[in-house]
Formats: structure tokens, C-alpha cells, sequence
């Protein structure tokens, strides 16, 4: 398994997700035949990306509000 260059927290979630997958690999199976492993990792990657990002830019907003907030009320006094 390549862990190209992921983050721990995108690991622990790829490895998460990878889970879910497991408990349906008979589907995955029928529908992709031989690739199913390539496709249930590949999909996991991606989607661990996205859930990681999308948190990332939570994280950023929420501080920058933040900082906003406390410049706010330091002027307004």
C-alpha cells in the first residue's frame, strides 16, 4: 500500500473509510471485478482528501472569524 504522501489524519480516515468499504467488498466485487481492491483504495484516497480539505478550510474559517471577532471588540473599545 503507497501512502503517497498523506497526512496521518487523511491516513486514519482512508483507513476509516477502507472499513466501511470491507463490509460490502462482495458488491465491490461484482461490479468491478478483479480491480475491486485498486477502486476500493482509490475511492478511500479521494474521498479522505475531500473529508480532509473540506476540514482544513473549516478550521481556517473559524479562525479567521475568530481573529475578526477579537479585532472587532478591541476597537469598538
Amino acid at each position: 500500500m503507497i501512502n503517497e504522501g498523506l497526512s496521518e489524519k487523511t491516513l486514519s480516515t482512508r483507513q476509516n473509510l477502507i472499513k466501511g468499504m470491507l463490509k460490502n467488498k462482495r458488491a465491490l466485487v461484482k461490479r468491478y471485478g478483479w480491480r475491486a481492491e485498486q477502486v476500493m483504495y482509490g475511492k478511500s484516497t479521494s474521498n479522505a482528501k475531500n473529508i480532509t480539505e473540506r476540514e482544513a478550510k473549516s478550521t481556517v474559517k473559524e479562525l479567521i472569524k475568530k481573529v475578526l471577532t477579537e479585532n472587532l471588540k478591541r476597537l469598538s473599545k
